[in-house]
């Protein structure tokens, strides 16, 4: 389990030496990796995807990173809509 008693969902964007090495930790830790993105299955980074993932961890290169983040951040904002609609649907 994690620092807090929960175990979380993680999706690994980058998964060379570092993306590895927090996989490896996570596990230890009770975590689940549900998402790892490389350059080669880069048509998997999509929303529907991602959305199984409690965080992600970008490792990655300089060049890559901030529009990884991008789409993490619109994937993020899609999902909360979503999410706070269904949520406003069930309390009504």
């Amino acid at each position: 389990m994690g620092d807090w008693g929960e175990v979380m969902n993680i999706a690994l964007i980058g998964y060379g030496k570092m993306g590895k090495a927090i996989e490896q930790i996570a596990i230890e830790r009770g975590h689940t990796i549900v998402l790892k993105i490389t350059s080669q299955n880069s048509n998997d980074f999509t929303a529907a995807n991602l959305s199984a993932a409690d965080v992600a961890i970008e490792f990655t290169n300089p060049e890559s990173a901030v529009q990884n983040l991008y789409k993490c951040f619109a994937y993020y904002s899609r999902g909360m809509r979503k999410y706070r609609l269904a949520n406003s649907i069930t309390r009504s």
